[in-house]
């Protein structure tokens, strides 16, 4: 068996809260259950919830998932916390100095942001970040015929963490809403995964079906019922579980000012404009292959500095088949 990737998870988890996100519980169990990860640490973080509840939610999902061995960390309770030293950054910290890791980064950057600004020199040792993040522009996002928008919630909670991670020249790879979307977890996908038979399988599905009756009473319409939810941060996993299953191009990534998508909330911005995470792609379309590599080479051109990543569209049915394997 080849040697498993080293990975730290930086989430803000909200399993469990009423009417928040499950899709950071399901991406760690799925990577968790993944043959080729090992998973070094878990650093919490603010965003879909305030820090204590995600401190909670991650007590439950340790204790349900089998995941006590992995050491947990708190960090940031708000973009104002990039700077201070927090039991997250001293962790990545640990971890780094025992060799080379993966970041997936499933909530906003602030706890990573504040890592690279305090340890430059360790950070050499993250070969490369997943974020869940980004669009192309004009692009919104939008479920069934709901009139208003999703935010581009991770970036638009810390816009200046991702700015601070485009400087550096750190590997990143972007999953954002494009591919997740593709994804959809229905009533009869909970079924299975339940069907699993394990504790976790069984909470897993209790407490996602709750999420599932939101996104249908929420996004709903008389022409158009939503009858599943996306999965969001389960496609950053798949970067590394399932690349083969993925399509990609190389992209600059750009912060740019516009007022195309304003008709939710207005996580951050004034004056009816905020700031988008912007893909501009330099390349032509990237496949997986079987072995996990690109099926092109890969060059580095000026535009595609430092190999940003832009994931687009994943193969549905072999993806969900594995996920709900996984998931146990």
């Amino acid at each position: 068996m080849a040697e498993r990737t080293r990975v730290v998870i930086d989430t803000d988890v909200a399993v469990g809260n009423p009417d928040r996100d499950v899709d950071d519980a399901l991406a760690i169990v799925m990577a968790n259950n993944s043959d080729q990860l090992d998973i070094c640490g878990i650093t919490l973080t603010y965003g879909n919830e305030t820090l204590c509840n995600v401190e909670r939610a991650m007590s439950e999902l340790s204790s349900v998932a089998n995941l006590s061995k992995i050491p947990i960390a708190s960090g940031a309770n708000s973009p104002d916390d990039f700077g201070k030293k927090t039991e997250a950054t001293a962790l990545l910290e640990e971890i780094c100095n025992k060799g080379p890791i993966t970041v997936l980064c499933l909530g906003p950057g602030t706890n990573l942001a504040t890592f690279f600004d305090m340890k430059p020199d360790l950070t050499r040792r993250i070969d490369e970040v997943v974020l869940v993040a980004g669009r192309r522009r004009g692009q919104k996002f939008r479920t069934g015929n709901y009139p208003k928008s999703h935010p581009d919630l991770n970036f638009e909670n810390d816009p200046a963490a991702i700015a601070k991670l485009l400087r550096t020249d750190t590997k990143l790879v972007f999953a954002p809403f494009e591919v997740s979307s593709k994804i959809w977890l229905t009533a009869n996908i909970l079924n299975l995964i339940e069907q699993n038979g394990t504790e976790t399988a069984t909470y897993l599905a209790e407490t996602c079906r709750p999420w599932l009756n939101f996104w249908s009473r929420t996004f709903s319409t008389n022409l158009l019922p939503v009858q599943g939810f996306n999965p969001f941060d389960c496609l950053a996993v798949a970067w590394l579980t399932d690349r083969d299953l993925l399509s990609w191009d190389l992209a600059e990534m750009k912060i740019e000012q516009d007022s195309y998508d304003v008709a939710e909330r207005l996580v951050q911005g004034t004056g009816g404009t905020k700031r988008y995470l912007h893909a501009e792609y330099t390349s032509s379309i990237f496949y997986g292959s079987p072995d996990n590599e690109p099926s092109k080479p890969v060059a580095p051109t000026k535009q595609s500095k430092n190999h940003r990543v832009y994931l687009h569209d994943v193969e549905r049915e072999v993806f969900l088949e594995r996920l709900i394997g996984r998931l146990r």
